[in-house]
């Protein structure tokens, strides 16, 4: 799916190679202040949801901040998998970002 790929329209293998393949992960068991408390640590917005080596779901501050705090519920009692997000798109080396961000 390669997609009008420019300077100013990088693809997702140019992103990779400037920001590293590093993925940070969480447990979709592990407690949303968890959640929040690593995304605080390692400087990232998100993390990818793993379950046995496999992608489950992806967690963000947005979801965190309409899911949890928004609604009044406790980060300390709420676990990832319950409001982590599940239908993810999947995209290729060459994929643009401009298409990711559609």
């Amino acid at each position: 799916m390669a997609d009008n790929v420019t300077a100013t329209n990088p693809n997702v293998a140019a992103v990779l190679a400037h920001k590293g393949r590093e993925v940070k992960t969480i447990d979709p068991d592990a407690t949303v202040l968890d959640a929040i408390g690593a995304m605080a640590a390692d400087n990232v917005g998100a993390l990818v949801v793993t379950e046995g080596g496999r992608v489950v779901g992806l967690i963000s501050e947005r979801e965190y901040a309409r899911t949890v705090e928004l609604a009044g519920r406790s980060s300390r009692d709420t676990r990832v998998r319950d409001i982590m997000l599940t239908d993810l798109p999947r995209v290729s080396p060459e994929t643009g970002v401009a298409a990711c961000m559609a």
